[in-house]
């Protein structure tokens, strides 16, 4: 999937809304900061390497932040489940993609072929 950016944010397809009562407004805030400085895709671990912005993520996919740190790497050998990861990518507007936390379920990410 191509993706256009400017110095604004996200220009092509717009995302539809995950959460209804606007628990991802402030992860939403942190997607269109980094796109407007041209990150295409990053891994969870990366994006939730801020605190503040871990604590965002958990609270718009319904996780604890400690719980987000676990999946990201792979501590115990913990995964997200293919549901979490789905809803992760669709809070990050696809930041973080469900290939890059399972590509066991989704398959390998496009630049890992």
């Amino acid at each position: 999937m191509s993706r256009r950016f400017s110095d604004t944010g996200f220009t092509g397809r717009k995302p539809s809304n995950l959460f209804s009562d606007g628990r991802q407004a402030k992860c939403l805030l942190v997607c269109k900061q980094s796109v407007s400085i041209g990150v295409v895709s990053m891994t969870l671990a990366d994006f939730i390497s801020d605190r503040d912005r871990r604590k965002s993520l958990a609270e718009a996919v319904d996780a604890s932040p400690d719980y987000l740190w676990q999946v990201a790497t792979g501590w115990n050998g913990r995964k997200p489940s293919p549901k979490l990861a789905l809803r992760i990518s669709k809070a990050t507007h696809g930041l973080v993609t469900v290939q890059s936390m399972r590509p066991d379920v989704f398959g390998p990410a496009a630049n890992d072929s």
